[in-house]
C-alpha cells in the first residue's frame, strides 16, 4: 500500500541511494517526486495475500511470476513503484534484483488514504507503461474490483466487478 506522506524532488540516482540507505522504508519515484510508502491494514494484507494465492494457482502452467509489494517495478526510466501485487511474464528475471521491468499485470488494494493517489497519478503511470496489459484496483471497504484492460496502445477498457463475478485476465491466461 502506498501513500503520499512524504514528497520531494530528486534524481533517479538519488532515489536509489535513498532506498539503499533506508532498507526498512520503501519509496516510490514518479518523474522526480519521491513518495514514502505507508504500512497496510489487516484487511489490506488479507486481500493482497488472497490475490497472490489465486494468481499463483492460476499461473501454474504459464511462465509468469507473481510478486508481492516487496518488489519494485520499473514502469519507465523515471517511474518506479511498489504495486501490492505484480505479474511479470516477458523478462528473464535476474537473481538478487530488487527491481523488475515489463510488468504484465499490477494490482492495487485501495484504502481511504491511498485511493486518490492510486486512481490518479499512479493509474496514469501504469497506463503509460507499454508492457502493462491489465490493472486491477480492489476496494478494501466493499466487494468491488475495477479492472482496466489494454485494448491498444492508448485505449483501455474498464469494467467493475462485484462479489459473485468472475474476472478473466486473458493476457496471462487466468
Amino acid at each position: 500500500m502506498s501513500a503520499a506522506s512524504e514528497e520531494s524532488r530528486m534524481s533517479v540516482e538519488s532515489y536509489f541511494a535513498l532506498e539503499a540507505a533506508n532498507p526498512q522504508t520503501r519509496y516510490e519515484y514518479l518523474d522526480g517526486r519521491v513518495l514514502m510508502m505507508s504500512g497496510g491494514s489487516t484487511e489490506h494484507g488479507l486481500i493482497s495475500g488472497n490475490v497472490i494465492t489465486l494468481l499463483n494457482q492460476g499461473l501454474r502452467d504459464v511462465s509468469c511470476m507473481v510478486f508481492t509489494s516487496d518488489v519494485r517495478v520499473m514502469l519507465n526510466d523515471s517511474r518506479y513503484v511498489y504495486p501490492d501485487v505484480s505479474v511479470v511474464c516477458a523478462e528473464p528475471l535476474p537473481r538478487q534484483s530488487q527491481t523488475v521491468t515489463a510488468p504484465t499485470v499490477v494490482v492495487e488494494v485501495l484504502s481511504p488514504g491511498t485511493e486518490a493517489y492510486d486512481r490518479g497519478v499512479k493509474l496514469e503511470s501504469y497506463r503509460a507503461c507499454p508492457s502493462l496489459q491489465a490493472v486491477l484496483l480492489i476496494a478494501q471497504d466493499r466487494p468491488a474490483v475495477d479492472v482496466y484492460i489494454r485494448r491498444s496502445v492508448d485505449i483501455w477498457m474498464v469494467q467493475t466487478y462485484h462479489l459473485d463475478d468472475e474476472i478473466i485476465l486473458d493476457c496471462i491466461g487466468v
